[in-house]
């Protein structure tokens, strides 16, 4: 009876302290004043259009892209943007990088850098396409293009909201750069590569810096009903691992009892069998804290507790591959060859594993854990030289500048919005800046549905002209409001 009583204490006593970190967690305080935003203008739609009509296309092998097409977008730049360039200090780095500078009154606050790139993945089959890939077709609530998510769009609307608050007569106190890659979709080595090594050289510190990485999530978490502003605040690093071995060709009608591409098939099998450890890194925990005060009473319950529920919720993330890629290191076979024609053994064997490396861990670790799992010393194992790796990107603050003005300018825009960090499992050009400044962030003010995700990388990509219209009027007042007005 004892026992009994002494485990009854003992969980009233946890559900307490469940339910006293759960009345802990804060509400943020609503919005003391909404922004009506500007109405979207015919001018600034056609500006878009022409924009993604240029096919600025990134391959691997950057001999192979069209550089004119480059050149004819910088100076579709220089046309429709006539203040931009007028009174910002433009500097080109290469043919893949452009910096832009917006003098500050003030030389001793830190600059901010608004960061987008201009390049876009092929569009694959055209013939799959309502629209063709290029034709930057409008119709009554979309512009249809190749880039118009990705992610020519944030590019544009910056420049746009800089070219009206030039027209306004607009002042910064503090400096802003605006920097663009074209080869972002490959690495970004010599777009924003550049542009960081640069400003590196000058010396430059960062107050802030937003990327790309987040959107506005509409029926996307289901334990959240409002919209969610996914503000990264992380980004896993990016590693391809090479497995080589070699053997003796031959015939096939001959074959030894392992041949060289059955031992790779075997390692490569002992890799999928052998995922990373599941792990919650802080930006994981954060953002459902963040939600958590908009969740069910159970929900709540369970993000506010992560010391008790967190092996239920890595449980329930391993269930599905995009919340499962939220709390490990992935690691995905995605190339494979041996021979060049069925009836001859390979002298070699290769497979390519893709690697996104989550906070916490490094290239050298990741590299270590793979010679262990393949375990086998014929197969060699290094990173592959086409695509330079890249450790994970340390956390962002959320008490910083940077964050409170980024969630402050999508709260007075967008109704009823609930902003939460988040870790970004791509690769962004933002990677580059790390030396720059602490705070980099990872958003673009778009609102969309998992439907909508599809269209990036995808066929029909598109963006509706409330979420354009909406992306001008963000950056607009992310820039009065984080650098002040001296008129």
């Amino acid at each position: 009876m004892i026992i009994l009583y002494l485990a009854l204490f003992f969980f009233i006593a946890l559900f307490l302290a469940c339910l006293f970190n759960m009345l802990r967690m804060k509400t943020p305080a609503p919005v003391a004043k909404r922004v009506k935003p500007a109405e979207l203008s015919k001018a600034a739609i056609d500006k878009l259009a022409r924009a993604i009509r240029v096919k600025t296309i990134s391959y691997s092998d950057t001999n192979t892209i069209d550089l004119e097409r480059y050149a004819e977008f910088e100076t579709l730049l220089e046309n429709d943007f006539p203040l931009v360039h007028k009174h910002l200090e433009k500097t080109r780095l290469s043919t893949f990088g452009l910096l832009y500078k917006w003098p500050g009154t003030n030389t001793a606050l830190k600059p901010i850098l608004l960061l987008a790139h201009f390049d876009v993945v092929p569009p694959g089959d055209d013939t799959l396409w309502a629209h063709p890939p290029f034709s930057g077709h409008v119709d009554e609530s979309h512009i249809w293009g190749r880039g118009a998510q990705d992610i020519k769009i944030a590019l544009i609307s910056t420049l746009e909201a800089v070219e009206t608050l030039l027209a306004e007569k607009f002042v910064p106190e503090r400096s802003v750069y605006i920097a663009t890659g074209g080869d972002e979709e490959i690495d970004g080595r010599l777009g924003a590569g550049q542009i960081a090594a640069r400003l590196e050289e000058e010396g430059v510190q960062l107050e802030f810096l937003i990327d790309e990485g987040g959107i506005i999530a509409s029926g996307m978490i289901s334990q959240c009903k409002k919209p969610v502003a996914l503000v990264g605040i992380a980004e896993k690093g990016y590693l391809n691992l090479e497995l080589g071995i070699k053997g003796k060709s031959g015939h096939a009608a001959m074959p030894p009892r392992r041949t060289t591409l059955g031992i790779l098939g075997a390692a490569m099998a002992r890799i999928e069998k052998n995922p990373f450890p599941a792990r919650m890194t802080g930006a994981v925990r954060q953002c459902f804290e963040h939600i958590a005060p908009y969740t069910s009473f159970f929900n709540r319950l369970i993000f506010a507790n992560f010391w008790l529920f967190g092996g239920l919720l890595k449980f329930i993330f391993a269930k599905k591959p995009n919340t499962d890629a939220l709390i490990r290191t992935t690691q995905a076979l995605t190339m494979a060859e041996g021979s060049q024609k069925e009836n001859v053994l390979p002298e070699s064997a290769r497979a390519i594993v893709n690697i996104r490396i989550l906070p916490g861990e490094t290239i050298e670790s990741v590299a270590a854990r793979m010679k262990r799992v393949v375990a086998d010393p014929a197969i060699e194992i290094a990173p592959q030289s086409a695509r330079i790796p890249n450790d994970p990107l340390t956390e962002s603050p959320t008490d910083a500048p940077g964050f409170k003005q980024i969630a402050a300018a999508v709260r007075s825009l967008v109704d009823d919005v609930v902003v939460a960090p988040f870790l970004v499992t791509a690769s962004t050009d933002s990677k580059h800046f790390r030396n720059l400044t602490n705070a980099i962030y990872r958003f673009t003010p778009v609102v969309f549905t998992s439907k909508d995700l599809e269209g990036i990388h995808g066929v029909d990509e598109k963006i509706s002209l409330e979420n354009y219209n909406l992306c001008i009027n963000f950056f607009k007042l992310l820039i009065v409001n984080a650098t002040g007005s001296k008129n």
